[in-house]
């Protein structure tokens, strides 16, 4: 199903950005952030991505609205639209992690950071306060953290900050929003996470437990750039638990798609300059966490049918597809349909060989190659595509 409404005036993707857009209303639209943010990443497992966001909810007339809306140049398939009252205690803060679990914290500490000239960034990411730091791709920042018994980490970030030209702020062009993080351990440095960054500044945490059990005392961590991206703060708590989320109903939409709350493979299209608004049953202003499921390639890849791309491009889904002929190096293939809902399989070829996964990465040997695209609806309908190509 598609919905044709023009989102709110002053949204989200400004110069650059990219991806669907999260409003809220209270009297009035507001933007909030870009959503679905692992939509770009090449070597993710399935087509469909799961995003989490945290945000002040305002109820108004017993329900609390949010819009979604597409103002770039994406197509957007959603698959399911779920939202969470969370409970703040007292004297507290509160964050989701990159796993969707939202926690609360307090007593956060920091520690002395320096990038990768050496220079103390401290003061740019010691706290929250709009004055972030800038590193282009490869660029880094280091830091050591105390550590104890239990250790939050919390990570405020932006995406491709924007920059003054002629006293005007813009955005340059579109940029993987991506940062790895690695632990040094006796002078090794080994990557232990993966992590987004958005359009706007966004606090995120995560639970150290799972990923350096096995430092003591102390721990240094490297937040390498992927691209170009900005971080405003960096630091740990000890003192934090997990939040309750109680479940909102959704009441109505303006696309009249009841099962938008269910994850049943049915998607919902929305098209450039798109806009859905979604009315849930109030629980009181607060912290809301909103929880969807899809995915978003660039419009003009939709319909293609066979889809290839270099692994290591800045976001699959507005990258160039590199259809006719290759060069070394590993490549994505990507499905690139009209209509996702209803699928009961994606089955991929090459040169006769069968290959796992909905968008399986490959390194093509020399000479043509022909690949071929089954996609199997629960309908028992069949589609098939087929590509010739070559590599060097």
């Amino acid at each position: 199903m598609t919905v044709y409404e023009k989102p709110p005036s002053g949204g989200g993707g400004g110069g650059g950005g990219a991806c669907p857009f999260l409003y809220t209303y209270n009297g009035k639209w507001e933007a909030q952030n870009n959503i679905l943010v692992w939509s770009e990443n090449a070597t993710r497992r399935n087509l469909e991505t799961k995003d989490y966001y945290l945000f002040n909810g305002n109820e108004n007339d017993g329900r609390i609205t949010i819009g979604i809306g597409e103002s770039g140049n994406d197509v957007d398939y959603f698959d399911s639209v779920k939202l969470y009252k969370v409970n703040v205690p007292q004297g507290y803060e509160v964050a989701e992690s990159y796993r969707g679990k939202v926690y609360a914290y307090r007593d956060v500490e920091t520690g002395i950071m320096k990038d990768n000239t050496g220079k103390n960034v401290t003061s740019l990411i010691g706290k929250e306060d709009n004055h972030y730091w800038i590193g282009d791709k490869g660029s880094y920042v280091d830091v050591t953290l105390n550590l104890s018994k239990r250790n939050l980490l919390l990570i405020r970030g932006i995406d491709n900050p924007p920059v003054e030209k002629n006293n005007v702020l813009f955005r340059p062009p579109v940029t993987l929003s991506t940062i790895w993080i690695y632990a040094n351990k006796s002078g090794k440095w080994s990557k232990i996470a993966e992590i987004k960054v958005r359009h706007n500044l966004h606090t995120n945490v995560m639970d150290l437990s799972h990923y350096i059990h096995q430092h003591r005392g102390k721990v240094e961590l490297r937040f390498l750039m992927k691209d170009r991206n900005g971080l405003d703060f960096i630091g740990i708590s000890h003192h934090y638990k997990k939040v309750h989320l109680h479940r909102v109903k959704l009441l109505n939409s303006n696309h009249r798609y009841d099962d938008i709350a269910k994850v049943d493979g049915q998607h919902l299209r929305i098209n450039p300059n798109d806009f859905i608004t979604l009315h849930f049953r109030g629980r009181g202003n607060g912290m809301y966490l909103l929880k969807v499921y899809g995915f978003y390639f660039n419009k003009d890849k939709i319909g293609k049918g066979i889809g290839i791309v270099r692994e290591n491009v800045t976001n699959i889904a507005e990258a160039p597809l590199t259809n006719s002929t290759h060069s070394e190096g590993n490549y994505v293939l990507l499905p690139l349909l009209e209509n996702y809902s209803g699928i009961s399989s994606i089955i991929w070829f090459v040169d006769g060989y069968y290959l796992p996964g909905e968008k399986p990465v490959i390194s093509f040997e020399s000479g043509e190659h022909h690949i071929e695209l089954w996609v199997i609806y629960n309908s028992g309908a069949e589609e098939h595509y087929s590509l010739y190509t070559f590599s060097s």
